[in-house]
């Protein structure tokens, strides 16, 4: 029993290394075309758009260009496109701004940050970036509708909140004394005047935002995945008769099942933050910096990063860690330069185990048989590099109970 176990991990093994460096290809591809930027540019489109069309035409007229100029804004855009004046000069050329122009958008937003540039465009004396061609009436317009947004309520939020009012004023009385029910008012109406109608729509559209950007890892996922399997030819039913019947092979592999499981761990963790967490990180590093408190979960933005360094770092050595987090942020840049290190250290995780990742098995003739198991191998790899990340936790959790009864079998 022990054999065939070692066969399914030393499968798992291979099958995760491949999934990683399929991981890595995908994010490298979603670097290049910034297509978390985009995503959140047709999130906030489809947002101003739908809004209310009829009550707002012009804000829904000009939804694109009023998405892009918010994600390029160099207060919240994790990008060193979004404010550097050469590349303003360049986006001036039609072509070049159809391929610039995405690299300038943020990656993520939050609602008091998308009001609050709201806020400066509304109140802006001239039309800025992408609007700079919008008459002057027509400009006036949009900027009346993006405050009448801003102060529009939310009638979902303000009937919850007056329930919680009479809920608080109620304990509070029975607690306190009528003396204290008097700030309650107040206080709600200044929490309602934050909850309005813009920042009701925004959490659900942030949630199809995502919900496409998963769809798009995927069949990016699926796309490469068979074409590796159809460029290597590896085929899943040889490939388990293989480490069945070399034990050398099977062994090689179960050895390097530790470092194949690190590997995937820094990758799928890569994979889940944003590249400005990982910039910040190493900004400590480089400053060498001991003593700050522990990083926050996730860095979103670029000014998220700075608050947190300007709060949590030493004055004496603020200085350096905000000019290597400015060098470091630059995400796309950083994603790709990760990416390709672990993609060598995958591909050498393989080699030192025997097993060449990239080598092409197509034999002179396939028959049907291998073509099904090329076809296999391609509907494996497609199940992702989680997948086998967790298949292999469980079946290397489940050896040493199988060693342990087959020994006590023995004896």
């Amino acid at each position: 029993m022990l054999v065939y176990l070692d066969t399914l991990i030393g499968f798992s093994i291979v099958m995760l290394l491949i999934s990683l460096l399929i991981t890595i290809l995908t994010q490298m591809v979603s670097a290049l075309v910034n297509h978390r930027g985009s995503n959140l540019r047709w999130g906030l489109k489809t947002l101003f758009e739908h809004i209310d069309p009829g009550l707002y035409p012009r804000l829904a007229a000009n939804a694109n260009r009023l998405a892009h100029e918010v994600l390029k804004h160099s207060l919240i855009s994790d990008s060193w496109f979004s404010d550097l004046k050469a590349v303003r000069w360049l986006l001036d050329i039609p072509v070049l701004k159809q391929i610039l122009g995405r690299f300038q958008l943020a990656s993520a937003i939050r609602p008091t940050e998308l009001t609050n540039i709201l806020r400066q465009i509304a109140a802006s004396p001239a039309q800025p970036g992408v609007l700079k061609d919008l008459a002057a009436a027509d400009w006036a317009a949009l900027q009346a509708e993006i405050t009448a947004l801003l102060g529009a309520p939310n009638p979902a939020a303000d009937r919850e909140m007056t329930q919680a009012a009479g809920v608080a004023a109620s304990a509070v009385k029975a607690i306190a004394g009528q003396a204290a029910t008097p700030l309650l008012p107040d206080s709600v109406s200044a929490i309602r005047g934050t909850a309005g109608k813009l920042e009701a729509w925004f959490g659900s559209m942030m949630d199809r935002v995502a919900q496409k950007f998963t769809t798009y890892m995927r069949l990016w996922t699926v796309l490469f995945a068979s074409a590796f399997a159809i460029a290597t030819g590896l085929n899943s039913i040889s490939l388990l008769s293989e480490l069945y019947s070399d034990s050398a092979l099977r062994g090689a592999l179960a050895g390097a099942g530790q470092q194949a499981a690190g590997a995937a761990g820094a990758v799928l963790q890569n994979a889940k933050a944003p590249a400005l967490t990982a910039a910040l990180q190493q900004a400590l590093q480089d400053a060498k910096v001991t003593g700050a408190p522990q990083l926050p979960g996730v860095v979103w933005t670029t000014a998220e990063g700075v608050q947190w360094i300007q709060a949590n770092v030493p004055a004496e050595q603020r200085a350096a860690v905000l000019s290597r987090f400015d060098a470091n942020s630059a995400a796309a840049l950083k994603v790709l330069q990760e990416s390709a290190r672990n993609a060598a250290k995958t591909t050498a995780i393989a080699s030192q185990a025997g097993f060449d990742i990239l080598q092409c098995r197509w034999p002179a003739k396939p028959d049907a048989r291998y073509l099904l198991g090329v076809l296999i191998t391609a509907a494996l790899l497609s199940l992702g590099a989680p997948f086998w990340f967790n298949a292999l936790k469980s079946l290397a959790n489940l050896r040493p109970i199988l060693a342990s009864k087959e020994k006590a079998e023995q004896a």
